[in-house]
């Protein structure tokens, strides 16, 4: 089984989202963590753009949400089903290129 290659959009977040993600994380967990602490670390959202095989509707979705079903040990690549037309078709967009032999567009 040929596995097929997808990239992972890399998004930082804002100083704003850091400090409240880390109240939010000290209020879930009871932890103490500072935003002093991790001011120097970069925090991230991971994204995935999504393109469906049969009616090719495109939409960025969340990483961990297609990252969550994928077993990388027996799936050439994530399929999760189309939020437009219902199908299991919904690939990487990067998947549905390779597939359909086209071009790689620019992404970044």
């Amino acid at each position: 089984m040929k596995r097929l290659n997808f990239r992972i959009i890399h998004q930082k977040v804002s100083e704003e989202e850091k400090k409240q993600r880390i109240k939010t994380f000290n209020e879930f967990t009871g932890s103490n963590i500072t935003y002093e602490q991790l001011k120097d670390e970069p925090m991230y959202d991971d994204f995935i753009d999504m393109t469906c095989l049969k009616c090719k509707h495109s939409k960025i979705v969340e990483a961990d949400i297609i990252l969550e079903c994928f077993d990388k040990h027996t799936q050439p690549y994530p399929i999760e089903y189309c939020p437009c037309c219902n199908e299991e078709s919904f690939v990487p967009t990067d998947v549905y290129t390779q597939l359909n032999n086209l071009p790689f567009k620019d992404m970044e």
